[in-house]
Formats: C-alpha cells, sequence, structure tokens
C-alpha cells in the first residue's frame, strides 16, 4: 500500500499502517525535488535571466550557424532524454 497520495500537497498525509520510518523516507524522497524547484524558482525571481532582451548580432547568429553539423542536430526532448531529464 501507498502511504502518500501523489497530489503535492498531501505528500505528508500517511495512513497509520505505514511506519514511521517508512514515511520519514518517502517524505524525504519528495521533499528534495521539491525545495529544489522552490530554490530554482526564487533564484530566477531574485536574479532574472541574465539574458532576457539581449540579441545575436548577424555576424555572431552567421558564425554559429557555419559551425553547427547539421547531420548532429537532435531534438530538444531527445537530448533532454538522453541527459535524465523529464520533457
Amino acid at each position: 500500500m501507498e502511504c502518500f497520495k501523489d497530489s503535492l500537497y498531501n505528500w505528508l498525509i500517511f495512513d497509520e499502517r505505514c511506519s514511521m520510518t517508512k514515511a520519514q523516507t518517502l517524505a524525504a524522497q519528495k521533499m528534495k525535488p521539491l525545495v529544489a524547484e522552490m530554490v530554482e524558482q526564487k533564484l530566477l525571481e531574485l536574479l532574472g535571466d541574465p539574458d532576457a532582451g539581449l540579441h545575436l548580432s548577424p555576424v555572431a547568429r552567421r558564425r554559429i550557424l557555419e559551425r553547427v553539423d547539421k547531420n548532429h542536430l537532435v531534438s530538444a526532448k531527445t537530448a533532454a532524454s538522453r541527459l535524465g531529464l523529464k520533457w
């Protein structure tokens, strides 16, 4: 039986039949990504995107495109998958 519901806000609510050790382990597992996401959101809020509003000059764009091997391009979904990320 699963101790925690899938809802993000219900992860601390557990069935009394679950052991406290299991509940603590599951709570820690659920908290790590939640805390990481909250920290990332706060950093973006405080620092903003350093590249926001910037544009590539035509010369820089041309130089980048000249160096790209179009035969080795992959989609963002494929790149995320290779890095073990969800897309």
